[in-house]
C-alpha cells in the first residue's frame, strides 16, 4: 500500500512540474515551479506585458486584432478567414514604462488619429500595458491622456478606438504570446 501511495504521489509532483530530492532515507523535500506565477510577476515588474510577439484578443467579443492596410483603422473581428501576418503585433518597451504596438503583416505601428487607432509608417504612439486588477492574462492598453483602446459591441468587427475610461470589458485586451500559439490546420489552410 504505501508504496502505491508513494509512486501516486510522485506521479502527482511531476504532473506539476515539481522536482522531488531526497536529503536522507526519511526526509523528502521538493521544488515546485509555477511558470504562470513567475510570468505574471515578470510583467508586472516591466508595467504590463514582457516585449515580443503576440496576437491580440478583445476580452469582451474574443476578437482578434488584424489591420490589413495602412492608414486605414485597426479592427477587431471574429472572422474565420487566415488573416497571414495582419494578426501578429510586435509590442516593444519605448521606455520604462510605456510600448510601442506594430503591426508584423504591415511592418507599420499604430498610431493615434482622433479617436481611432491606425498603423503606418509614422512615428509610433506610445502606450502603457497594465493588467487589469483581479485578472492576471487581461490587460487595458492606455494613451499618455488616460484614454484606453476599446471597441463597441460584440458584433463580427469593430474598429478599435480611444475611450474616456474603463467601463466593460470591450476596453480589455488577451494577450498571447506567439509561442503560445498553436496552429491547427483546416482544409484551406491553416490558423
Amino acid at each position: 500500500m504505501f508504496t502505491n501511495v508513494l509512486a501516486f504521489s510522485l506521479t502527482a509532483l511531476a504532473l506539476v512540474g515539481a522536482a522531488p530530492s531526497f536529503q536522507t532515507p526519511m526526509s523528502v523535500s521538493c521544488n515546485v515551479n509555477f511558470g504562470t506565477v513567475a510570468d505574471v510577476g515578470a510583467a508586472k515588474s516591466f508595467g504590463g506585458i514582457p516585449p515580443g510577439r503576440y496576437i491580440i484578443i478583445n476580452a469582451a467579443a474574443e476578437g482578434a486584432l488584424r489591420s490589413y492596410r495602412l492608414g486605414e483603422p485597426v479592427f477587431r473581428t471574429l472572422t474565420r478567414e487566415f488573416p497571414g501576418d495582419s494578426i501578429y503585433w510586435d509590442v516593444k518597451p519605448a521606455s520604462s514604462n510605456s510600448y510601442t504596438i506594430s503591426n508584423v503583416g504591415l511592418r507599420a505601428p499604430t498610431y493615434i488619429d482622433g479617436d481611432r487607432i491606425r498603423c503606418d509608417r509614422v512615428e509610433p504612439a506610445q502606450y502603457s500595458i497594465s493588467p487589469v486588477l483581479g485578472d492576471f492574462d487581461v490587460f487595458t492598453i492606455k494613451t499618455d491622456g488616460d484614454k484606453v483602446w476599446g471597441t463597441d459591441g460584440n458584433y463580427g468587427r469593430a474598429e478599435v478606438h480611444l475611450l474616456p475610461e474603463v467601463k466593460g470589458r470591450g476596453e480589455m485586451w488577451r494577450f498571447i504570446p506567439l509561442r503560445d500559439f498553436q496552429t491547427v490546420e483546416v482544409d484551406n489552410g491553416a490558423f
